[in-house]
Protein backbone atom coordinates (compact mmCIF):
# COMPACT_ATOMS: atom_id res chain seq x y z
CA UNK A 1 0.00 0.00 0.00
CA UNK A 2 2.54 1.89 0.88
CA UNK A 3 5.00 1.29 -2.45
CA UNK A 4 1.67 2.24 -4.20
CA UNK A 5 0.53 5.73 -2.57
CA UNK A 6 4.66 6.67 -3.17
CA UNK A 7 4.22 5.76 -6.51
CA UNK A 8 0.86 7.78 -7.26
CA UNK A 9 3.08 10.68 -5.59
CA UNK A 10 5.77 10.26 -7.93
CA UNK A 11 3.44 10.03 -11.15
CA UNK A 12 1.36 13.03 -9.94
CA UNK A 13 4.72 15.59 -8.88
CA UNK A 14 6.49 14.27 -12.79
CA UNK A 15 2.94 15.68 -14.14
CA UNK A 16 3.13 18.82 -12.39
CA UNK A 17 6.82 19.21 -13.75
CA UNK A 18 6.09 18.69 -17.07
CA UNK A 19 2.93 21.25 -17.00
CA UNK A 20 5.35 24.04 -15.37
CA UNK A 21 7.49 23.35 -17.94
CA UNK A 22 4.94 23.66 -21.05
CA UNK A 23 3.34 26.51 -19.19
CA UNK A 24 7.31 28.15 -19.12
CA UNK A 25 8.00 27.06 -22.70
CA UNK A 26 4.93 28.79 -23.60
CA UNK A 27 5.42 31.79 -21.78
CA UNK A 28 9.46 32.45 -23.20
CA UNK A 29 7.61 32.13 -27.00
CA UNK A 30 5.35 35.00 -26.42
CA UNK A 31 7.74 37.18 -24.30
CA UNK A 32 10.15 36.55 -27.14
CA UNK A 33 7.44 37.21 -30.11
CA UNK A 34 6.45 40.34 -28.31
CA UNK A 35 9.79 41.41 -27.94
CA UNK A 36 10.64 40.82 -31.71
CA UNK A 37 7.32 42.48 -32.67
CA UNK A 38 8.31 45.86 -30.40
CA UNK A 39 11.80 45.90 -31.91
CA UNK A 40 10.63 45.86 -35.26
CA UNK A 41 7.67 48.56 -34.65
CA UNK A 42 10.40 51.28 -32.97
CA UNK A 43 12.91 50.59 -35.57
CA UNK A 44 10.47 51.19 -38.35
CA UNK A 45 9.04 54.68 -36.12
CA UNK A 46 12.73 55.56 -36.01
CA UNK A 47 13.56 55.23 -39.91
CA UNK A 48 10.17 57.34 -40.49
CA UNK A 49 11.23 60.00 -38.15
CA UNK A 50 14.73 60.07 -39.73
CA UNK A 51 13.31 60.32 -43.35
CA UNK A 52 10.62 62.72 -42.07
CA UNK A 53 13.10 65.00 -40.49
CA UNK A 54 15.39 64.70 -43.66
CA UNK A 55 13.10 65.73 -46.13
CA UNK A 56 11.73 68.89 -43.74
CA UNK A 57 15.46 70.05 -43.53
CA UNK A 58 15.17 69.77 -47.44
CA UNK A 59 12.54 71.31 -47.90
CA UNK A 60 13.49 74.34 -45.62
CA UNK A 61 16.88 74.57 -47.46
CA UNK A 62 15.49 74.98 -50.64
CA UNK A 63 12.94 77.61 -49.13
CA UNK A 64 15.91 79.95 -47.48
CA UNK A 65 17.68 79.53 -51.04
CA UNK A 66 14.61 80.71 -53.04
CA UNK A 67 13.98 83.38 -50.65
CA UNK A 68 17.83 84.40 -50.74
CA UNK A 69 17.31 84.24 -54.48
CA UNK A 70 14.43 86.71 -54.66
CA UNK A 71 16.14 88.82 -52.18
CA UNK A 72 19.07 89.31 -54.04
CA UNK A 73 16.98 89.80 -57.24
CA UNK A 74 14.75 92.25 -55.94
CA UNK A 75 18.38 94.06 -54.70
CA UNK A 76 19.40 93.61 -58.12
CA UNK A 77 16.82 94.97 -59.79
CA UNK A 78 16.02 98.03 -57.06
CA UNK A 79 19.79 99.19 -57.22
CA UNK A 80 19.57 98.89 -61.27
CA UNK A 81 16.46 101.21 -61.30
CA UNK A 82 18.27 103.53 -59.15
CA UNK A 83 21.18 103.72 -60.93
CA UNK A 84 19.69 104.29 -63.86
CA UNK A 85 17.26 106.72 -62.32
CA UNK A 86 20.42 108.89 -61.04
CA UNK A 87 22.67 108.76 -64.13
CA UNK A 88 19.90 110.09 -66.12
CA UNK A 89 19.67 112.77 -63.88
CA UNK A 90 23.13 113.59 -63.47
CA UNK A 91 23.32 113.16 -67.38
CA UNK A 92 20.48 115.91 -67.51
CA UNK A 93 21.92 118.21 -65.44
CA UNK A 94 25.35 118.45 -67.25
CA UNK A 95 23.56 118.88 -70.49
CA UNK A 96 21.06 121.88 -69.09
CA UNK A 97 23.85 123.08 -67.77
CA UNK A 98 25.96 123.57 -71.06
CA UNK A 99 22.93 124.40 -72.92
CA UNK A 100 22.33 127.50 -70.64
CA UNK A 101 26.32 128.39 -70.54
CA UNK A 102 26.52 129.31 -66.43
CA UNK A 103 28.10 132.75 -65.76
CA UNK A 104 29.15 131.36 -62.40
CA UNK A 105 32.29 129.65 -62.32
CA UNK A 106 31.97 128.49 -58.90
CA UNK A 107 28.80 126.74 -59.09
CA UNK A 108 30.22 125.48 -62.73
CA UNK A 109 33.05 123.93 -60.11
CA UNK A 110 30.60 122.64 -57.87
CA UNK A 111 28.92 120.58 -60.31
CA UNK A 112 32.08 119.51 -61.84
CA UNK A 113 33.08 118.37 -58.69
CA UNK A 114 29.60 116.76 -58.14
CA UNK A 115 29.49 114.92 -61.19
CA UNK A 116 33.23 113.40 -60.52
CA UNK A 117 32.09 112.10 -57.15
CA UNK A 118 29.02 110.44 -58.85
CA UNK A 119 31.37 109.11 -61.49
CA UNK A 120 33.57 107.56 -58.97
CA UNK A 121 30.97 106.05 -57.22
CA UNK A 122 29.03 104.47 -60.20
CA UNK A 123 32.86 103.44 -60.95
CA UNK A 124 32.70 100.52 -57.51
CA UNK A 125 28.95 99.01 -58.52
CA UNK A 126 28.72 95.78 -60.02
CA UNK A 127 26.73 96.83 -63.00
CA UNK A 128 26.69 97.60 -66.42
CA UNK A 129 27.86 101.52 -66.48
CA UNK A 130 28.40 101.92 -69.88
CA UNK A 131 25.06 100.50 -70.52
CA UNK A 132 23.29 102.84 -68.04
CA UNK A 133 25.13 106.19 -69.18
CA UNK A 134 24.03 105.05 -73.11
CA UNK A 135 20.86 104.98 -71.53
CA UNK A 136 20.75 108.05 -69.77
CA UNK A 137 21.52 110.03 -72.62
CA UNK A 138 19.33 108.34 -74.78
CA UNK A 139 16.88 110.01 -72.34
CA UNK A 140 18.73 112.93 -72.64
CA UNK A 141 18.64 113.50 -76.28
CA UNK A 142 14.87 112.38 -77.07
CA UNK A 143 13.61 115.16 -73.90
CA UNK A 144 15.92 117.78 -75.11
CA UNK A 145 16.88 117.13 -79.07
CA UNK A 146 14.07 115.38 -80.52
CA UNK A 147 11.66 118.54 -79.80
CA UNK A 148 13.45 120.99 -80.78
CA UNK A 149 13.94 121.96 -85.06
CA UNK A 150 17.44 122.88 -84.57
CA UNK A 151 19.96 119.96 -83.35
CA UNK A 152 21.44 121.34 -79.85
CA UNK A 153 24.61 123.06 -80.06
CA UNK A 154 27.56 121.81 -79.05
CA UNK A 155 28.63 123.25 -75.72
CA UNK A 156 32.23 124.93 -74.61
CA UNK A 157 34.27 122.69 -72.94
CA UNK A 158 34.42 122.77 -69.53
CA UNK A 159 37.49 123.13 -67.19
CA UNK A 160 38.41 119.99 -64.97
CA UNK A 161 36.68 119.60 -61.95
CA UNK A 162 38.03 118.99 -58.51
CA UNK A 163 38.20 115.58 -57.85
CA UNK A 164 35.70 114.41 -55.00
CA UNK A 165 35.65 112.90 -51.78
CA UNK A 166 36.31 109.25 -51.62
CA UNK A 167 32.62 107.89 -51.20
CA UNK A 168 31.51 105.71 -48.72
CA UNK A 169 32.21 101.96 -48.63
CA UNK A 170 29.17 100.17 -49.46
CA UNK A 171 27.21 97.50 -46.59
CA UNK A 172 28.37 94.54 -46.96
CA UNK A 173 26.60 91.57 -48.92
CA UNK A 174 24.30 88.62 -47.37
CA UNK A 175 26.19 85.36 -46.40
CA UNK A 176 25.92 83.17 -49.35
CA UNK A 177 24.08 79.59 -49.04
CA UNK A 178 25.71 77.08 -47.21
CA UNK A 179 26.86 74.73 -49.81
CA UNK A 180 25.93 70.68 -49.83
CA UNK A 181 28.31 68.30 -48.04
CA UNK A 182 31.24 66.78 -49.67
CA UNK A 183 32.08 63.22 -50.66
CA UNK A 184 33.02 61.21 -47.84
CA UNK A 185 37.07 60.82 -47.52
CA UNK A 186 39.01 57.45 -47.86
CA UNK A 187 39.56 56.25 -43.83
CA UNK A 188 42.71 57.22 -42.74
CA UNK A 189 45.62 55.08 -41.54
CA UNK A 190 45.37 53.36 -38.04
CA UNK A 191 47.07 54.96 -35.34
CA UNK A 192 49.40 53.58 -32.59
CA UNK A 193 47.87 51.61 -30.04
CA UNK A 194 47.46 53.90 -27.34
CA UNK A 195 48.88 53.64 -23.69
CA UNK A 196 46.99 51.43 -21.42
CA UNK A 197 44.76 53.33 -18.91
CA UNK A 198 44.31 53.60 -15.24
CA UNK A 199 42.42 50.73 -13.68
CA UNK A 200 39.21 51.52 -12.99
CA UNK A 201 36.78 51.33 -9.44
CA UNK A 202 35.42 48.40 -8.87
CA UNK A 203 31.73 48.05 -9.36
CA UNK A 204 28.74 47.79 -7.46
CA UNK A 205 28.08 44.14 -6.86
CA UNK A 206 25.41 42.87 -9.16
CA UNK A 207 21.69 41.50 -9.10
CA UNK A 208 20.74 38.19 -7.48
CA UNK A 209 20.07 36.20 -10.88
CA UNK A 210 16.52 34.40 -10.35
CA UNK A 211 16.20 31.11 -9.68
CA UNK A 212 16.66 28.70 -12.69
CA UNK A 213 13.63 25.80 -13.72
CA UNK A 214 13.38 22.87 -11.71
CA UNK A 215 14.54 20.12 -13.49
CA UNK A 216 13.70 17.09 -14.52
CA UNK A 217 13.32 14.32 -12.04
CA UNK A 218 16.01 11.56 -12.68
CA UNK A 219 15.03 7.80 -13.90
CA UNK A 220 15.11 5.75 -10.49
CA UNK A 221 18.13 3.03 -10.76
CA UNK A 222 17.96 -0.22 -10.35
CA UNK A 223 18.11 -1.39 -6.72
CA UNK A 224 21.03 -2.52 -5.26
CA UNK A 225 22.82 -5.10 -3.59
CA UNK A 226 21.44 -5.77 -0.12
CA UNK A 227 24.28 -4.71 2.32
CA UNK A 228 24.40 -6.87 5.67
CA UNK A 229 22.90 -5.92 8.86
CA UNK A 230 23.92 -3.15 11.05
CA UNK A 231 25.04 -4.44 14.77
CA UNK A 232 22.15 -2.85 17.24
CA UNK A 233 22.11 0.49 17.96
CA UNK A 234 21.28 1.89 21.25
CA UNK A 235 18.19 1.59 22.10
CA UNK A 236 16.89 4.86 22.09
CA UNK A 237 14.87 7.59 24.47
CA UNK A 238 11.19 7.68 24.35
CA UNK A 239 9.47 9.19 21.53
CA UNK A 240 7.09 12.08 22.04
CA UNK A 241 3.38 11.00 21.44
CA UNK A 242 2.21 10.94 17.81
CA UNK A 243 -0.48 13.22 16.59
CA UNK A 244 -3.71 11.83 16.53
CA UNK A 245 -4.50 9.73 13.66
CA UNK A 246 -7.17 10.28 11.17
CA UNK A 247 -10.50 8.09 11.61
CA UNK A 248 -10.49 5.17 10.04
CA UNK A 249 -13.17 3.81 7.97
CA UNK A 250 -16.44 2.56 9.60
CA UNK A 251 -16.26 -1.38 10.89
CA UNK A 252 -18.61 -3.48 9.79
CA UNK A 253 -21.63 -4.34 12.08
CA UNK A 254 -20.53 -6.65 14.86
CA UNK A 255 -22.68 -9.02 16.24
CA UNK A 256 -25.35 -8.84 19.16
CA UNK A 257 -24.03 -8.47 22.44
CA UNK A 258 -25.24 -10.17 25.53
CA UNK A 259 -28.11 -9.26 27.18
CA UNK A 260 -27.23 -6.29 29.48
CA UNK A 261 -27.87 -6.66 33.75
CA UNK A 262 -31.94 -5.64 34.70
CA UNK A 263 -32.10 -2.02 35.91
CA UNK A 264 -32.83 -1.10 39.08
CA UNK A 265 -36.98 -1.51 40.01
CA UNK A 266 -38.78 1.55 39.19
CA UNK A 267 -41.28 3.49 41.83
CA UNK A 268 -44.55 1.71 42.16
CA UNK A 269 -47.43 2.99 40.30
CA UNK A 270 -50.41 4.72 41.18
CA UNK A 271 -53.08 2.31 42.41
CA UNK A 272 -55.71 2.19 39.45
CA UNK A 273 -59.38 2.66 39.73
CA UNK A 274 -61.16 -0.20 41.22
CA UNK A 275 -62.90 -2.51 38.78
CA UNK A 276 -65.97 -3.69 38.76
CA UNK A 277 -66.81 -7.21 40.86
CA UNK A 278 -66.76 -9.91 39.13
CA UNK A 279 -69.76 -12.71 39.47
CA UNK A 280 -68.95 -15.87 41.71
CA UNK A 281 -66.88 -18.56 40.23
CA UNK A 282 -67.78 -21.89 40.67
CA UNK A 283 -66.26 -23.50 43.70
CA UNK A 284 -63.30 -25.57 43.17
CA UNK A 285 -62.72 -28.78 44.00
CA UNK A 286 -61.46 -29.47 47.31
CA UNK A 287 -57.55 -29.91 47.19
CA UNK A 288 -55.64 -32.56 48.55
CA UNK A 289 -54.08 -32.35 52.37
CA UNK A 290 -50.39 -31.83 52.66
CA UNK A 291 -50.26 -34.05 55.14
CA UNK A 292 -50.92 -36.39 52.90
CA UNK A 293 -48.23 -35.81 50.00
CA UNK A 294 -45.84 -38.39 49.76
CA UNK A 295 -42.04 -38.41 50.99
CA UNK A 296 -39.41 -36.61 49.23
CA UNK A 297 -41.98 -33.72 47.59
CA UNK A 298 -41.03 -30.06 47.72
CA UNK A 299 -42.10 -27.08 46.11
CA UNK A 300 -40.21 -25.25 43.53
CA UNK A 301 -39.73 -20.96 43.70
CA UNK A 302 -37.77 -18.23 41.95
CA UNK A 303 -34.89 -16.47 43.88
CA UNK A 304 -35.74 -13.81 45.95
CA UNK A 305 -33.34 -11.72 48.76
CA UNK A 306 -33.96 -11.69 52.28
CA UNK A 307 -33.78 -7.74 52.04
CA UNK A 308 -34.86 -7.16 48.23
CA UNK A 309 -34.05 -3.47 48.67
CA UNK A 310 -31.13 -1.53 47.48
CA UNK A 311 -28.45 -0.61 50.11
CA UNK A 312 -25.49 1.42 50.53
CA UNK A 313 -22.46 0.52 52.93
CA UNK A 314 -19.66 2.56 53.80
CA UNK A 315 -16.18 1.35 54.34
CA UNK A 316 -12.62 2.70 54.50
CA UNK A 317 -9.21 2.15 52.48
CA UNK A 318 -7.79 0.05 55.35
CA UNK A 319 -11.40 -1.70 56.30
CA UNK A 320 -12.94 -4.79 55.71
CA UNK A 321 -16.59 -5.60 54.39
CA UNK A 322 -19.12 -8.23 53.42
CA UNK A 323 -21.48 -6.87 50.90
CA UNK A 324 -24.59 -8.26 51.18
CA UNK A 325 -25.64 -10.48 48.63
CA UNK A 326 -27.19 -13.72 49.16
CA UNK A 327 -30.65 -15.05 47.64
CA UNK A 328 -32.66 -18.23 48.30
CA UNK A 329 -34.85 -19.88 46.04
CA UNK A 330 -35.60 -23.73 44.93
CA UNK A 331 -33.05 -24.96 43.68
CA UNK A 332 -30.85 -22.59 44.92
CA UNK A 333 -30.02 -19.93 42.78
CA UNK A 334 -26.44 -18.38 41.47
CA UNK A 335 -25.32 -15.40 42.66
CA UNK A 336 -23.13 -12.77 41.05
CA UNK A 337 -21.82 -9.36 41.78
CA UNK A 338 -21.17 -6.97 38.90
CA UNK A 339 -20.03 -3.31 39.40
CA UNK A 340 -22.15 -0.48 37.25
CA UNK A 341 -20.39 1.08 35.35
CA UNK A 342 -17.24 -0.76 34.61
CA UNK A 343 -14.19 1.49 35.40
CA UNK A 344 -11.59 -0.28 33.88
CA UNK A 345 -9.02 -2.92 35.81
CA UNK A 346 -10.37 -3.47 39.32
CA UNK A 347 -9.46 -6.08 42.37
CA UNK A 348 -11.62 -8.96 42.21
CA UNK A 349 -14.12 -9.56 45.11
CA UNK A 350 -13.52 -12.59 47.29
CA UNK A 351 -16.24 -14.76 47.35
CA UNK A 352 -16.88 -17.32 49.75
CA UNK A 353 -20.20 -19.37 49.07
CA UNK A 354 -23.08 -16.54 48.73
CA UNK A 355 -20.63 -13.82 50.63
CA UNK A 356 -18.96 -10.71 48.60
CA UNK A 357 -15.87 -9.54 50.87
CA UNK A 358 -13.85 -6.74 49.75
CA UNK A 359 -10.66 -5.95 51.84
CA UNK A 360 -8.50 -2.66 51.66
CA UNK A 361 -10.27 -1.31 48.77
CA UNK A 362 -8.87 1.79 46.33
CA UNK A 363 -10.50 4.36 44.58
CA UNK A 364 -11.91 1.75 41.41
CA UNK A 365 -13.64 -0.24 43.99
CA UNK A 366 -15.95 2.45 45.10
CA UNK A 367 -19.22 2.81 43.24
CA UNK A 368 -22.51 0.63 42.51
CA UNK A 369 -22.50 -2.92 42.25
CA UNK A 370 -25.78 -5.45 41.04
CA UNK A 371 -26.30 -8.17 42.84
CA UNK A 372 -28.34 -10.95 40.97
CA UNK A 373 -29.84 -14.38 41.85
CA UNK A 374 -30.75 -16.57 38.58
CA UNK A 375 -32.65 -20.04 39.03
CA UNK A 376 -34.39 -22.06 36.26
CA UNK A 377 -37.46 -20.45 37.45
CA UNK A 378 -36.50 -16.96 37.43
CA UNK A 379 -34.01 -14.04 38.88
CA UNK A 380 -33.81 -11.43 41.15
CA UNK A 381 -31.86 -8.39 41.45
CA UNK A 382 -30.65 -5.62 43.53
CA UNK A 383 -28.33 -2.52 43.89
CA UNK A 384 -25.61 -2.36 46.60
CA UNK A 385 -23.84 1.01 46.45
CA UNK A 386 -19.79 1.13 48.20
CA UNK A 387 -19.04 4.25 49.34
CA UNK A 388 -16.10 6.18 51.42
CA UNK A 389 -17.14 7.41 54.98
Amino acid sequence: MKQMDRDELIERELDNRICLHILAIIAIVFSSVFVIITTLAVLNIRDIDANDAEVRLQIERLQEKLRTFKLKQQQLADSAGDMINEMAQLVENGAVTRMEQPSDKNDESEKTSNTEKDRNRSKRQNIDIFGAILEAQRVVFERHCVSHDTPCPKGHQGDKGINGDTGVNGVDGTNGVNGTDGLQGDAGLIGPPGENGTQGLQGDKGMYGTNGIIGDTGVWGENGIPGTNGSAGPQGGKGEPGGKGLIGDTGFWGGNGTQGVNGTKGAPGEPGLQGINGTIGDIGPRGQDVRKFADGCQCFKKPTFLNPNDQTITVSTTGHVVIPCSGEGNPTPTVTLNMLPKKGRKRAINKSGNAFTLDNPVDTDYGRYVCTATNQYGSASKIVTVSKP
